[in-house]
């Protein structure tokens, strides 16, 4: 069997030729290898979840199928631009990627449950870490099949649309390559923190309570931070922030996450979130509707049961839509666009 490629150097060292890297690792389907731990890893990679089965059925309906969008690279230009909507989903297929081996995939067992209310550090910590390794596969990809056709000169995936959307998916195409390498150094710091087994630099808020699931998701963030830091947060001081919405068997469980020290950046981040140990909490409409526009803005994988959809008007999905497309929760104030509540169901 062939030797397994391992990250570039020019990829560490974050030079212009990302897209060149990505490009020849898609070619070789060495994004498809597993990322737990490092990059060492030499076993293939399985289908792994960032959101387990388990938690997922409690949302499905009869054809195992939930509502949704999540972060699957898509095969070409056309496909992201034309196929960004909420659609059903199986629960096969929802946020599931191949990360993990088996045998990695395996020590993230103790959080793939229908029931996890006792959420330790370590626990929380698998939670980030796996969404951490799931984000940055999906993002290598993303950036791989849409960056490079995009910004290679003699490329003509383009072609069949106006300049003006041409030059605009140009420049997200190079904010995608800035995105895979800075997620690249949050997982590096990640890996560090799983092999030496430390939750301590990770500062979580949690909170359970007792309703019908409806919704599950998952995201990574970056928010701005102080300039003269550079652990975490690369040239441009970003800093990660994670987001995981669980059904559990009890109702719901929702996790927030950013590094230790950087509350002065994220506060607006854990707005709403308890402080503390995992507790339940009971919480009016009030609550759960800030909690799921706090969903819908951070997170990147959201998947919402047929029960809990079918309860929204067709202006209501549109206002969904284009909200979660633009992730601007400044410019959504500012139009003061009613999102509808999707945690309301009891």
């Amino acid at each position: 069997m062939a030797e397994r490629p391992q990250v570039p150097t020019e990829l560490r060292a974050g030079l212009k030729t990302l897209g060149q890297e990505l490009s020849a690792r898609d070619a070789l389907k060495s994004f498809d290898r597993c990322m737990v731990g490092g990059e060492g890893c030499k076993k293939p990679a399985i289908v792994a979840h960032c959101i387990s089965d388990a938690a997922l059925e409690l949302i499905m309906n009869l054809d195992k199928q939930v509502v949704g969008f999540d972060s699957t690279a898509p095969q070409k230009p056309a496909q992201w631009i034309n196929d960004f909507h909420w659609k059903d989903r199986s629960i096969g297929s929802f946020g599931a990627s191949c990360w993990a081996c088996a045998a990695h995939d395996q020590q993230f067992n103790p959080v793939d449950s229908k029931s996890i209310e006792d959420l330790n550090d370590r626990h929380l910590f698998l939670l980030v870490y796996k969404m951490t390794v799931y984000f940055t596969q999906r993002v290598l990809h993303s950036s791989g099949r849409l960056a490079v056709p995009a910004l290679e000169s003699a490329s003509d995936a383009l072609d069949e649309f106006p300049e003006n959307v041409r030059e605009g998916f140009k420049e997200t195409a190079r904010l995608m390559t800035h995105s895979a390498a800075r997620v690249l150094r949050t997982k590096w710091k990640m890996d560090k923190m799983m092999n030496e087994s430390v939750s301590s630099e990770i500062v979580y808020r949690t909170a359970m309570w007792e309703t019908t699931p409806v919704m599950a998701a998952a995201g990574l963030k970056y928010l701005p931070g102080p300039g003269d830091r550079i652990e975490w947060y690369g040239r441009n001081s970003d800093i990660p922030v994670w987001i995981m919405l669980l059904p559990q068997s009890h109702g719901q469980t929702i996790i927030t996450a950013s590094p230790a020290g950087t509350e002065e950046y994220t506060r607006d981040f854990h707005e709403g979130m308890p402080k503390g140990p995992p507790q339940f909490v009971l919480k009016g409409n009030g609550w759960t509707r800030m909690i799921c526009l706090k969903v819908l803005t951070y997170a990147g994988d959201i998947a919402v049961s047929h029960q809990g959809f079918s309860q929204t008007t067709y202006h209501e999905r549109e206002r969904l839509e284009e909200y979660i497309s633009l992730r601007n929760i400044e410019d959504n104030r500012k139009r003061r666009r009613e999102l509808p509540n999707l945690l309301k169901i009891r």
